[in-house]
């Protein structure tokens, strides 16, 4: 089956349409038409009959099945599989293996049927192709459009339209309520904005959130993109929209209408009292209140999805230029509310021009300006890209070219496009880059200087008048260059040329361009310009050697096997000795294979990989291991540490030791057995009587953790002179004398690298890489499951576990209601007598919270903590209340800490206590939250040991706890030979009687319940160590780490701890 009607020759209907299921994305194809494809292959012609045309197919599909019952044959090869005909002939040849079932036939060209290729498009291409340059409108709006522009050759679209992109982006909702309209006599007089996001994608310029703001009178639109939901950015983009909007028209903003969101707040609403803007917000949980805003993030979402899907697989981190072009497209539709009049036309008092408009996302040449120094005879006067846009700043397009991974887009006037005519959607491939340009044709744009628009954010270009017909596009070339054959059913023909004709004398496939082109859209090699043929037969990955070495990739498991044993050997993780007399069998070892499929990520395998593995349960303590424990990196040094690199802009870089564990020399005589599975070996047999004596660790071995951290511990030490942190054991530091410096923190087989020369890193870094093998990971951007974003310029740096919340989510069933926070308000914990038939269930959602709550979560520190007593005996109202905080979760799983959102370089701790609030044990909650540039880099939410008899005393015991763990952050800032480690740590608290039972002994008497080591925080007051002031309760950050609160009071401690949208 094909998705290319241009290559079918003799295409007739079907008498009964056939369907088929597509599981990847779950949705049933039909085809109804079919006929002969021809297809010239390196072993001459193929020639395929039946052949179903299906425009929704993915991909060209050539099964296997259907060659067999015509008598031919299919062979698997490790280099490939080989397609042969009855005689034994081979047709064709697969060297790739995309998935599990899938293979690539290589160097396969479709043949064209002779047909008229006219460049007069019909009118239902014409109709066609109008609806996808416009970006899928709906009915009405494009049937105006039609006669607004009064476009030639286009037919008014029926309500049963037929448009995937359309069908698939726009979903069927219930009508929001009418809303009076309200009446206004000038434009500016009202305005609605409102923000979206964040996307799951950053753009290629790291945009993530989208403000909006619309006209009431004429519904003219402007978009800006942010990188952050921060009131300072969303503030400069409508200074810069007033500025210029009121100049160019002479009119005034009078009342803009927002929600209540937080980037409307501080400088935002500062600004606009003094500008004289009277500021409206919605109500809280009335979003329809700011309706008009909502309707239009709807409309430019609908819109960006449907040209994005008519696209193909687009790089999603283009939906930045893709709503931009939304919007420039929606204020040049007819609206109802406007007597059928465009929002342009209300707006500027004048029609706009569409001639210009294109397809998004088509294949254009850009012309190549002689200026830029291209003048030599055979250099290219185009350069092949895809339109993604219309210029906000230049009159032009703008066109994404050369190699996708570095997002350039640049702006033209001078652009040529190949558009499809709507047979199906996503361009088929690249004609040859002509010899000369036409820098006056058609598919140009000419300027306008005059038009207001083109001067700010919404830049068209302009053009004539008539949309011109599409360009023929050239059927989808098929083939790619393969890797020779190994082995064959019979021998093959000598290769021949297959490269397509060419008019600038040269070979377009060879074109970097081109090449950019594939990149540029996921998995376009298979999705487009391959056939690929459908076999049955899924490679499970064996669970034994024995399995490995009877199935269909014996041969690659084998050579994997031998491979792994070569590298242990010449590694020196072994030497085989004869086994010492009066060893017991039991003593020694044994061990096993460990075999894993390596795939890319586009489902093609990259390697067969063996692992040899220690079965370590056999180990006996005292006989072949003693010291187990490892040291782990604390969150609290990680997060400290990514407040520094923010503060103080330090380069922050990531690398990964390959098979650590491997590097670790042994101090302990550990025997043990190679792996045996019946009579199978791989490697080499031992004679009797010998064993492996282990020299250093292997995967499995109980102390393999530990002497991996001994191993890089010396190497840090004794090679490169770092000191390692008394406070965390595993953060080394080591400073020059000239105040460079290096900061690296250990996490089992990951490195966390800070430093504030770039040069330095890089040489550290070489050197490490000669020492281990590792993989620089260059800057640091996933960390522990945690996404880490950085802006150098504004100094911010955020982490947040959306992805992580995002997995969890997905593995429980969420009620629909918003949870706006974590615990309800008065909620009271109690335990539960009966006997529990959720414990495993509860456990599990308790530990998934858990690990949300330890990285970057704060705020569900109290719900977690308090739900975690009841571990042993839940009730169902226990697993709902955790089912709540996981709600909370998916509504807020954007927020994470940001530092830098508060330029304070001082590190001051919250301690507050929650007065007997265990119904049970009558014991207090105490917390704490200690905040460094802005942000969280500790916090604890705990029940009291001692049961307090006052509330001033509950305080007292928490202050304790605090002063603790701000004389931690105080002795690691003093160790890495920062000034604030020397200064005296502030902590806040809420109670005057818990600060002054710490700076007195008088109250003697009522504490002699207390315990003792509480007691300690009044030496360290004396000593200047830490100082307790008083805060009032409203500022009290630590309150949501101690009880529930409302939704008002929580956000406030929530923003008050650095949490946001990251």
């Amino acid at each position: 089956m094909t998705r290319y009607p241009e290559i079918i020759d003799d295409i007739h209907a079907l008498e009964r349409p056939v369907r088929f299921w597509l599981a990847g994305k779950k949705v049933w194809i039909i085809g109804k038409e079919a006929g002969t494809v021809r297809l010239k292959t390196k072993f001459g012609m193929l020639v395929l009959l039946e052949v179903l045309y299906v425009p929704d197919c993915d991909q060209n599909l050539l099964a296997h099945k259907p060659l067999i019952r015509k008598g031919c044959s299919v062979h698997y090869t490790p280099s490939g599989v080989y397609v042969c005909s009855p005689n034994g002939e081979t047709m064709a040849f697969a060297p790739e293996r995309l998935n599990e079932n899938q293979w690539t036939l290589s160097d396969v060209q479709a043949i064209l049927p002779k047909r008229d290729h006219a460049n007069v498009a019909s009118q239902s291409q014409m109709t066609s192709l109008t609806h996808r340059r416009f970006g899928h409108p709906g009915r009405d709006r494009f049937n105006h459009a039609i006669e607004t522009y009064k476009i030639k050759n286009v037919a008014a679209i029926l309500e049963t339209y037929p448009c995937t992109p359309c069908d698939l982006s726009k979903s069927h909702r219930e009508p929001l309520s009418k809303e009076p309209r309200a009446e206004v006599k000038e434009i500016l007089e009202i305005l609605h904005s409102d923000t979206w996001g964040p996307a799951r994608i950053t753009t290629y310029t790291g945009m993530r959130w989208v403000l909006t703001i619309i006209d009431l009178k004429s519904r003219m639109s402007w978009i800006f993109l942010l990188k952050t939901k921060s009131s300072y950015e969303a503030f400069e983009k409508f200074e810069e929209f007033k500025a210029y909007i009121e100049k160019s028209t002479g009119k005034s903003i009078r009342l803009i209408r927002t929600d209540n969101g937080t980037e409307y707040l501080g400088p935002f609403v500062n600004r606009l009292m003094m500008w004289g803007i009277k500021h409206e917000t919605s109500s809280d949980y009335t979003p329809a209140m700011n309706g008009l805003a909502e309707r239009l993030n709807r409309t430019l979402l609908e819109t960006t999805r449907a040209i994005m899907k008519d696209a193909g697989d687009v790089d999603l981190r283009l939906w930045g230029e893709a709503i931009k072009t939304a919007n420039y497209l929606r204020n040049r539709l007819p609206s109802r509310v406007l007597g059928w009049k465009t929002p342009y036309e209300v707006f500027f008092g004048k029609p706009a021009k569409i001639d210009h408009l294109r397809v998004w996302g088509s294949t254009c040449v850009m012309h190549i300006p002689e200026e830029t120094g291209r003048s030599k005879i055979g250099d290219d006067r185009g350069e092949y890209g895809i339109f993604v846009g219309y210029s906000d700043e230049k009159r032009g397009y703008r066109v994404l070219v050369g190699n996708p991974e570095d997002g350039k887009i640049v702006t033209s006037w001078h652009v040529r496009f190949f558009e499809k005519d709507g047979s199906d959607t996503v361009v088929s491939g690249f004609p040859a880059v002509p010899d000369s340009f036409d820098a006056n044709s058609d598919d140009e744009s000419a300027r306008n200087d005059n038009d207001p628009e083109q001067q700010y954010n919404t830049t068209p270009p302009e053009t004539p008048q008539q949309i011109p017909a599409p360009s023929p596009s050239p059927a989808p070339t098929i083939s790619t260059q393969a890797r020779p054959p190994t082995a064959t059913p019979s021998p093959p023909p000598e290769q021949t040329s297959m490269n397509q004709p060419r008019k600038s004398g040269r070979n377009a496939n060879s074109d970097p361009a081109v090449k950019a082109k594939h990149l540029a859209w996921k998995h376009q090699e298979y999705d487009e310009e391959h056939v690929s043929l459908t076999l049955e037969c899924i490679d499970n990955e064996p669970k034994t050697l024995r399995e490995a070495l009877n199935g269909l990739d014996k041969d690659q498991w084998k050579e994997s096997a031998r491979a792994e044993w070569d590298a242990l050997e010449r590694n020196g993780t072994f030497e085989i000795v004869k086994k010492p007399e009066g060893l017991d069998e039991a003593d020694i070892v044994k061990s096993g294979h460990v075999f894993k499929i390596k795939r890319d990520s586009q489902g093609k395998i990259e390697r067969y990989k063996t692992r040899v593995v220690a079965r370590g349960y056999m180990q006996v303590e005292g006989v072949n291991y003693q010291d187990i424990f490892a040291p782990v990196a604390r969150l609290e040094a990680f997060r400290l540490m990514l407040a520094l690199v923010a503060m103080m802009d330090l380069e922050l870089d990531h690398m990964d030791v390959i098979t650590a564990f491997l590097n670790g020399i042994l101090k302990e005589v550990v025997y043990m057995h190679p792996p045996m599975d019946g009579e199978e070996c791989v490697w080499k047999r031992l004679p009797d009587g010998f064993v492996l004596k282990m020299l250093k660790a292997l995967y499995g071995l109980k102390q393999a953790g530990r002497t991996w951290y001994d191993t890089i511990h010396d190497a840090f030490v004794r090679d490169y002179g770092f000191t390692r942190m008394e406070a965390d054991h595993c953060l080394y530091l080591v400073r020059r004398e000239n105040g460079d410096f290096i900061l690296v923190l250990l996490f089992v087989d990951d490195l966390a690298l800070a430093s504030n020369s770039r040069k330095m890193l890089d040489g550290f870094k070489k050197s490490l890489m000669e020492k281990f093998e590792m993989k620089d990971l260059g800057e640091l951007r996933w960390f522990l499951g945690m996404r880490i974003t950085r802006d150098r310029e504004r100094r911010t740096l955020g982490i947040d576990q959306s992805q992580y919340i995002e997995k969890m989510v997905s593995n429980y069933q969420l009620p629909t209601r918003t949870a706006w926070t974590p615990i309800e308000k008065g909620y009271e914990f109690i335990g539960y007598d009966g006997e529990s038939q959720i414990t495993k269930k509860y456990q599990s959602l308790i530990g998934s919270l858990m690990y949300a709550m330890c990285g970057t979560r704060p705020d569900i520190a109290y719900g977690v903590s308090t739900l975690s007593r009841f571990n042993r005996n839940p009730s169902s109202e226990h697993y709902n209340a955790a089912i709540r905080i996981l709600k909370y979760l998916e509504g807020t799983k954007n927020i994470g800490i940001l530092y830098g959102s508060k330029e304070s370089n001082a590190i001051l701790g919250y301690s507050d206590a929650a007065y007997g609030d265990d119904k049970d044990s009558r014991q207090s909650t105490a917390g704490y939250a200690f905040l460094c540039w802005g942000g969280v880099i500790a916090w604890k939410s705990k029940l009291q040991k001692t049961v307090a008899t006052s509330s001033t005393d509950s305080e007292y015991m928490a202050l304790g706890q605090a002063v603790k763990e701000a004389l931690w952050i105080k002795g690691l800032v003093s160790e890495l030979g920062f000034k604030e480690g020397n200064a005296t740590m502030t902590i806040l608290s809420d109670s005057m009687g818990g600060i002054d039972l710490a700076k007195t002994t008088k109250h003697h008497d009522r504490t002699k319940h207390i315990d003792i080591r509480h007691h300690f925080l009044r030496e360290h007051i004396e000593n200047k160590n830490v100082e307790l002031i008083h805060v009032k309760t409203e500022f009290m950050w630590a309150d949501t780490l101690t009880k529930p609160l409302g939704r008002i009071k929580f956000m406030a401690c929530r923003d008050g701890m650095g949490l946001s949208e990251v």
